[in-house]
């Protein structure tokens, strides 16, 4: 048994033509781009050559596919700054490829069947979308339409996930949306072959054995459509959560709440490099945490779990604590300087309204100390021996 492989499901010019008792409607793109589509009526002898030149420009639409969608990506991996969800020169290069592209498919179609259309005259019969979808349909098998939505479906899938997974892609969340309405589609459109009865013969009288061979049909068929109802209906309720994680992500849909409740946040950027997160500790004390363009940690904005008092820590880039801010047990502020061998240097703060200043040597021992008094006095001590020297106001 040989396969035979079609890059192009057969049956899909057939969307094209309609049977009438003059012979055949062929509809056609307006080559003027946003003009209404053209119908011409065509006869048996013609419909072979048109339905030819059809196929051939749809097989012309998938060779102008490849390089437009390599500019695109080109484009995109030139100027990374583009994938920015707010960025207004995305949506202006999406819109501008959707524009070149519409035109070329349509100049493509109409130039590949202009050739045959000279001498045909048009009518002013029109086919409708319904009918056209309809036809084809009917054209194709039900084989080629279950794969075709079965590949939108795993299409749109992997877009979701490569917008979730990227924190909100623009282009992932536009091409899933796109994909689950080309699937919706095809699905629809298998479901009616589905519905479709089968031809039978009238020329004898109808038997017990045809009756009952077409009531089995019948009933196949009836199975056939529950089960494809039943899949597209689970597809649809597990697709739906990601879909709307998807458009909350890229900003396509915003979501406006009075509160929202979670033991964690976090922000990330254009480029889904997490910047921030909010997060409850274990004893239930909140803390905000920033990071740099390199994921490290620089600030942490949090409150003490015995006391519940705030304090600010900030590192540098190589992760050391350079620098604390906090209130004290009895809520005194107090700023501590840290060198890079986690050693407290310097600390400024108050003891009740009485500001000081200490200095520590390399070893973190106490060498001074500039402080007022209880008569607001300034006080100078410097611990140079084993017994502090004292230099005060007045002494």
């Amino acid at each position: 048994m040989t396969i035979r492989f079609r890059l192009l499901p057969a049956g899909l010019e057939e969307a094209q033509f309609k049977r009438v008792p003059e012979g055949w409607l062929f509809t056609t793109a307006n080559p003027w781009i946003f003009g209404p589509r053209r119908t011409y009526l065509v006869s048996d002898a013609q419909k072979p050559a048109l339905a030819a030149r059809v196929r051939r420009s749809r097989y012309v639409r998938l060779i102008l596919m490849i390089p437009m969608m390599l500019l695109l990506a080109a484009t995109l991996l030139v100027v990374p700054s583009l994938l920015r969800s707010r960025s207004v020169e995305l949506w202006a290069v999406l819109g501008g490829f959707v524009v070149v592209f519409t035109i070329a498919i349509i100049l493509g179609d109409y130039l590949t069947i202009r050739p045959l259309l000279r001498d045909i005259p048009r009518t002013s019969q029109k086919i409708t979308l319904a009918e056209m979808m309809q036809t084809q349909s009917g054209a194709m098998s039900v084989k080629a339409l279950s794969v075709l939505t079965l590949i939108f479906i795993f299409a749109a899938v992997t877009n979701i996930i490569q917008s979730l997974v990227s924190g909100g892609n623009v282009l992932g969340a536009i091409g899933a949306i796109v994909f689950i309405l080309f699937a919706i589609v095809s699905s629809g459109m298998l479901l009616a072959k589905l519905q479709k009865p089968e031809s039978v013969t009238t020329d004898a009288e109808p038997t017990i054995a045809s009756l009952a061979s077409r009531l089995e049909r019948l009933e196949r068929v009836n199975r056939k459509l529950c089960w494809s109802l039943a899949a597209v209906g689970m597809i649809a309720v597990l697709l739906a959560p990601f879909v709307v994680l998807t458009l909350l992500q890229s900003k396509l849909l915003q979501l406006s709440a009075q509160s929202v409740v979670a033991e964690s946040f976090v922000v990330r950027n254009s480029n889904g490099d997490r910047v921030a997160a909010l997060v409850a500790a274990p004893e239930g004390m909140a803390s905000l945490i920033l990071y740099d363009a390199k994921h490290i940690q620089r600030i942490n904005i949090a409150l003490r779990d015995d006391s519940g008092s705030p304090y600010v820590l900030l590192s540098d880039a190589q992760k050391n604590l350079r620098a604390m801010l906090s209130l004290g047990n009895n809520q005194e502020p107090n700023l501590l300087f840290v060198d890079p061998q986690a050693k407290v240097r310097a600390s400024i703060g108050l003891r009740g309204d009485l500001p000081f200043l200490w200095l520590a040597d390399a070893q973190g021992k106490l060498r001074a100390q500039l402080s007022l008094d209880s008569k607001q006095e300034p006080a100078l001590r410097l611990l140079v021996t084993r017994l502090p020297v004292s230099f005060e106001r007045g002494k």
